[in-house]
């Protein structure tokens, strides 16, 4: 009698992140498709031709895959057809600031996108319902519109995620005031919480865009060369602003918040000496002139040519713009470290970014991502390691893993009994009284059975 041994059930074990950070991993700008998701990252000619004096911005889904982007000219779909065309649009006279296309919460498929009317007297929210085809969407024009001066960029829409949210603080600056508006499933809500910004010398802020921390409680605006910076302190559970400084001296050519949440990345043109500077978050509100900038910045390298734009991978990456020839990207790694690691030519453009003509600060992609939860990774045996390092200013909270058991640690080591999707609820309690809830579903297939043995 022969003896065979075998093995009924295997397993293939796949290590899982829930929240590795995918929604800005495909880039669209100077006619060239990034696709972060492959390593190296994938470079294709965009399948349209365009041009524009200002910033490309995109969504995508939460797997990284392109979903809409938006220039001063026209909607696309992901298969780079025009689905929506700006009202008069202009291809030689547009400076869109502000553009922007971010998820409607609660509304599967279905988003917002942001642009000036064409006589700049307003900025304009409109809807793209791809709830039913997410190629050939339904546009809802005007869904609301605000305020926006005629004589310059005074008039942005910037999108701040609320704690622990698909909800957003929406701020609306005007005239030197920032309004503070609501946006849930339910539309927008005007919360009445205005803030009136600080002037100088009787100026009003200008604002083209902004870069915000990763923790969005923070926000800096930049204008054009001549205007002040502003470094706006916000709550994210609130909507409320706690203050906003000027920045009056500072000259920035770009920039971009790490990811850690510690320093800013930034060029500048008045540096006695040209290159890739970083300051920490902490020490940049205090800076009010070009030269304590330089004295508190660590100079970080030389790259041998001027840097356009910069902008972050989510979690990963900086990528800056070679502005001397606008063909190339390049890269600094471990940017939380002491020593980055650079590569000043990391990825060839498909087409040359000088060729539309774009200006500082707005030349990288403006993508969305979604910046709160929480992590796992799902091990063998049914463990996983959850995480939650969003914010410390909490007073408790409580895991339900979806199985019965429950857990108050902030990294908590959980271990499953059997394969399965589970609920997972982390419930964040806040001195105030107030709290958030977050829920994840995931499933658990990495608990061999028991093998079976037949004998003969």
């Amino acid at each position: 009698m022969k003896t065979f041994l075998t093995i009924l059930t295997t397993v293939i074990l796949l290590p899982l992140n829930a929240l590795a950070q995918k929604e800005d991993r495909v880039w669209v700008f100077a006619e060239s498709k990034i696709d972060f998701n492959t390593n190296p990252p994938t470079v294709t000619q965009c399948g349209t031709s365009y041009s524009t004096a200002d910033n490309i911005t995109s969504v995508a889904d939460r797997n990284g895959n392109l979903v809409y982007w938006l220039n001063a000219t026209s909607l696309y779909n992901s298969q780079d057809e025009v689905i929506f065309t700006m009202p008069e649009a202009n291809e030689y006279d547009l400076y869109y600031y502000g553009l922007s296309i971010v998820p409607f919460p609660g509304k599967e498929n279905v988003y917002m996108f942001v642009y000036p009317v064409r006589d700049r007297y307003k900025i304009t929210i409109s809807l793209v319902d791809g709830s039913q085809d997410l190629l050939h969407p339904t546009i809802t024009e005007r869904y609301a519109e605000y305020p926006f001066y005629p004589d310059g960029p005074d008039g942005v829409l910037f999108f701040v995620q609320k704690f622990g949210s698909r909800d957003y603080w929406m701020l609306h600056i005007h005239s030197g005031v920032i309004r503070v508006f609501e946006i849930t499933k339910d539309g927008i809500t005007d919360t009445d919480r205005d803030y009136v910004l600080p002037t100088q010398n009787d100026k009003i802020i200008n604002v083209f865009g902004c870069e915000m921390t990763p923790d969005r409680s923070k926000i800096l605006t930049n204008g054009d060369i001549s205007d002040p910076m502003c470094f706006i302190d916000i709550d994210n559970k609130t909507g409320k602003i706690k203050s906003a400084n000027f920045l009056s001296e500072i000259s920035l050519t770009s920039y971009a918040f790490a990811p850690d949440n510690k320093y800013l990345y930034f060029s500048t043109w008045a540096a006695k000496k040209s290159g890739l500077y970083r300051i920490s978050i902490e020490t940049l509100s205090t800076i009010t002139d070009n030269d304590k900038l330089e004295e508190k910045g660590e100079f970080i390298s030389d790259v041998d040519f001027n840097i356009d734009d910069m902008k972050y991978l989510t979690d990963r990456e900086l990528y800056f713009v070679n502005e001397d020839d606008g063909g190339w990207l390049g890269k600094v790694e471990y940017t939380a470290s002491e020593h980055p690691v650079i590569t000043p030519k990391a990825i060839k453009l498909a087409k040359n970014i000088k060729d539309h003509d774009v200006i500082n600060l707005l030349s990288l992609p403006k993508t969305y991502c979604y910046p709160f939860g929480f992590t796992y990774d799902i091990a063998c045996g049914g463990e996983v390691q959850f995480g939650y390092n969003q914010d410390n200013d909490y007073e408790s909270l409580v895991w339900d893993f979806g199985d019965g058991q429950t857990d108050n640690n902030p990294q908590p080591l959980h271990t499953y009994k059997s394969n399965g999707s589970y609920t997972v609820t982390l419930t964040v309690h806040y001195p105030d009284q107030t709290e958030e809830v977050i829920k994840k579903d995931i499933h658990v297939n990495t608990i061999m059975k028991k093998p079976t043995i037949i004998f003969e």
